[in-house]
């Protein structure tokens, strides 16, 4: 990554919604390749159990 960074703004306002780091094509091509990943071994994770019989509040 490089120290320079660039304004993402709001193409109809005009807001500046973030400032974002500089990045190569190679840089944000391993990127997405790693948030590939984990979501893979995200998804193929087991969930936790969840109790049917936990009471659930739905107010006073």
């Amino acid at each position: 990554m490089t120290d320079s960074t660039s304004d993402v703004r709001n193409p109809a306002t005009g807001e500046l919604l973030a400032t974002v780091a500089d990045t190569t094509a190679e840089q944000l091509d391993a990127a997405v390749q790693r948030a590939v990943k984990a979501r893979t071994r995200c998804a193929t994770s087991p969930r936790p159990r969840t109790s049917s019989s936990t009471p659930r509040s739905d107010g006073p």
